[in-house]
């Protein structure tokens, strides 16, 4: 497909690459799908991190014992996921992505990103084995997009009712379905959402992100993630977190 179809800017993998290894964000994001593997995948069977990036998710399940396979388009990812020892790297875009048989399928934050993520979906389907599980996180709810969102090439922001949708029309039946980082959204519309509608002036973006991420601050991101380690628990539980702002989807292939 044409580059106009996947936004995502070239130098973005070299801006979060000490952001992913510092950060409460990526470290709870990761949790969470860990937390959904183990409830809704059987074993350890070979995980596909599709659009993976630098490979921070890959690398966590590794650490997890999961066979791992980080399929990424842009060369500076691959380079960086080679640093991390990752050997099982296929460079490649998602809608180039051939291989079939695949057993699990993640999308971390990446769907978003896609123009046309129903067809991605589709695909997906067909290459994702019977009994195969998918599992997607993305950002959620429109009325929560800022510069942010296009300076990092979102697409979209989604309810998990919107995507749970997507995936049945390609297929899939959903498992689970919930929104995460539930005690960001207040913090988010109030200090990110809420300045960006009213026009009010940024700083630099690397400081943004720094500042958001808690990067330099290494107590507040243990306690960041100590805080919302009871979304990873409602997983096991399969309860439903009405708010936040990321989706996590579970879905199988019949």
């Amino acid at each position: 497909m044409s580059t106009a179809q996947v936004s995502y800017p070239a130098e973005a993998h070299r801006l979060t690459r000490e952001l992913e290894d510092a950060s409460f964000w990526y470290r709870h994001r990761t949790t969470m799908i860990i937390k959904a593997l183990q409830k809704y995948v059987t074993g350890k069977p070979v995980i596909y991190d599709l659009g993976g990036g630098n490979g921070p998710v890959t690398k966590a399940l590794m650490n997890e014992e999961y066979p791992c396979v980080l399929v990424e388009a842009m060369p500076d990812a691959i380079i960086i996921a080679n640093e991390r020892n990752i050997e099982a790297t296929i460079q490649s875009s998602i809608q180039d992505f051939k291989q079939t048989s695949l057993p699990v399928v993640v999308l971390a934050d990446v769907l978003e990103h896609i123009e046309d993520d129903a067809a991605v979906l589709k695909q997906l389907y067909e290459q994702i084995i019977s009994g195969g599980t998918i599992i997607i996180t993305v950002p959620a709810f429109e009325h929560l997009t800022t510069d942010i969102d296009k300076e990092i090439g979102h697409y979209r922001r989604y309810r998990i009712n919107d995507l749970s949708k997507k995936l049945m029309n390609a297929g899939f039946v959903v498992s689970h379905k919930t929104y995460f980082f539930s005690l960001l959204y207040l913090p988010f519309l109030l200090f990110r959402v809420l300045p960006y509608k009213f026009g009010v002036r940024k700083r630099k973006s690397a400081t943004r992100r720094n500042n958001e991420h808690l990067s330099k601050t290494t107590w507040l991101n243990k306690l960041a993630l100590k805080t919302l380690q009871w979304e990873a628990d409602w997983i096991g539980s399969e309860r439903i977190i009405p708010f936040g702002t990321s989706c996590l989807l579970v879905a199988k292939k019949p």
